[in-house]
């Protein structure tokens, strides 16, 4: 089945929409009542008064501005593209509801993760955009536009240490996530939290007869400071992707704060990932 490229249509849609009106139009009178603040021997020379000034500075802002816009959009689609065209010939089989959802819904994805990008200010964070447009065209209509959209507006956020220690969260607890509680029970995650390895109702031989150490394992194991795997984790749970549960004294110390992965946590982490990679 053949599928419309959306690309030059809506580069085309967002062109239009800066010949109308320029970025920077809207910063003009503040910055006008910014210069006219200025002590005139502070200004450049010549230059013809605060209004002269501006339009200057407008003309180079809205330049830059422009030419940023034009640069994140290119990373997303090289990205985006790059992506699609590694799938293209591996879905043997689409069924109705799929190619509907390519149709109708698709190009608004992509369209609302180029506007995304312009406002994305690392190309890691388009790129991880870009990749989970790529992976709602897999899943189709069994992933609702509306979580792409969620997981999008995450990633234009979470630098690369939040997406590391997330990360670690899914790889250490995913094998006891429960789908019913769309999380995993507390006394595997405080065992997770202690020992660094896996959510599992065990807690390693060498852990049991030792106390409970200042250090939490997962902090050893990303070899980063306790305060800093608090402070990330309590940044993924105002995105709804981790949970902090209560700490069973017994397992971990009083400086440790044990969190959980959420279902959205998970399915950030398997969304941001290369469909080569998924493939291998």
């Amino acid at each position: 089945m053949t599928i419309d490229d959306p690309q030059k249509a809506l580069e085309a849609q967002i062109e239009a929409e800066e010949r109308a009106e320029s970025p920077i139009v809207r910063f003009v009178p503040g910055l006008a009542r910014v210069l006219e603040a200025i002590p005139t021997e502070l200004l450049p020379q010549h230059f013809g008064g605060p209004a002269s000034l501006t339009k200057l500075f407008a003309k180079i802002a809205s330049s830059f501005i422009s030419k940023e816009r034009e640069e994140r959009r290119k990373a997303l689609i090289d990205m985006l593209s790059s992506e699609l065209h590694w799938l293209k010939g591996k879905l043997l089989e689409i069924t109705s509801q799929h190619a509907a959802f390519m149709r109708d819904e698709f190009p608004g994805l992509v369209l609302d993760a180029l506007e995304k990008a312009e406002q994305t200010r690392t190309r890691e964070r388009i790129k991880r955009i870009a990749r989970i447009v790529a992976n709602a065209a897999v899943r189709g209509p069994a992933k609702p536009a509306d979580i792409t959209e969620e997981l999008s507006r995450v990633a234009m956020t979470l630098d690369e240490s939040d997406v590391q220690v997330l990360s670690e969260l899914v790889r250490g607890q995913r094998v006891g996530y429960e789908s019913s509680l769309g999380s995993v029970p507390g006394e595997l995650v405080n065992n997770y939290w202690r020992s660094g390895e896996t959510a599992t109702n065990e807690t390693p031989a060498t852990l049991r007869s030792q106390k409970p150490g200042r250090l939490s394992g997962v902090a050893v194991r990303l070899d980063i400071p306790e305060g800093e795997l608090h402070a990330r984790c309590a940044k993924l749970q105002g995105f709804g992707l981790v949970i902090q549960v209560d700490r069973n004294s017994m397992k971990n110390g009083p400086g440790t704060l044990p969190y959980a992965v959420l279902t959205r946590g998970i399915e950030f982490i398997d969304a941001i990932q290369s469909l080569a990679q998924i493939a291998e």
